[in-house]
């Protein structure tokens, strides 16, 4: 899908367009990237170029497109729900440019307007949803030097004051593991690390914070596939 007007140029399609494509007109004064994700089948990337001249006919977000471009970058679209938006109002735009209706010569800035609404917000939220990541990178860099410890869900909340509901949801969505598996994973691999190291299989299990040499067990099975004495026999032989 191609729309070429005199003040913008709009493309959604399965790839990025080719730099020959970008450049060849030099409509880079604006060029926004939107990678819409796998929302809509065989349509991946939404691609709009602004003339200069745009602004001067449609001044509405000029300034705040400044900095959504700078955040966009074919990022994927935050939200199915603006991604389809934005497709179903560019579908809308190519199906009366193709028509080259009476509405598509009256409306065609507003159209671009709207859709540029649609960018600004999908820009405000990835700002949004870095710096809620920014909160649990937090938390997973404590992990990463405490793990050894004992730690709770309760005492993660309290010391950086973040609901333990709201913790566990995000930390699971931006890790893809919930906080008990990424502190047993980093467990059994330092476990692992002492047992190469010539390490007991009961001084790996208490130095890397386990307190029961039951879960150590079952844990390390789990996550290495062999009991502790297979995998210590392995690095023997």
């Amino acid at each position: 899908m191609v729309i070429q007007d005199s003040l913008f140029f709009l493309i959604l399609s399965d790839s990025l367009p080719t730099d020959k494509l970008l450049y060849s007109d030099k409509r880079d004064n604006c060029c926004i990237f939107l990678n819409l994700g796998e929302t809509i089948p065989g349509i991946r990337y939404l691609f709009l170029a602004l003339e200069p001249k745009f602004w001067e006919t449609c001044p509405l977000c000029a300034p705040q497109m400044i900095e959504a471009v700078s955040l966009m970058g074919a990022a994927v679209c935050p939200s199915e729900k603006i991604a389809q938006k934005v497709y179903t109002l560019s579908s809308k735009i190519s199906v009366e440019y193709q028509a080259k209706s009476q509405a598509y010569f009256f409306f065609r800035y507003s159209w671009i307007a709207e859709l540029l609404l649609h960018i600004v917000n999908a820009a405000e939220s990835m700002k949004q949803e870095e710096i809620l990541d920014s909160d649990i990178r937090e938390v997973i860099q404590f992990l990463g030097e405490n793990y050894t410890k004992k730690i709770s869900i309760d005492m993660l909340s309290e010391q950086f004051y973040i609901s333990k509901y709201y913790l566990m949801h995000r930390f699971k969505k931006v890790t893809g593991c919930t906080i008990h598996n990424f502190i047993l994973n980093k467990r059994i691999c330092y476990a692992c690390v002492l047992i190469k190291s010539g390490r007991t299989l009961g001084e790996a299990c208490y130095l890397s914070g386990f307190t029961d040499y039951s879960l150590f067990f079952k844990s390390f099975i789990k996550i290495m596939g062999i009991s502790p004495s297979q995998y210590s026999k392995e690095i023997v032989a």
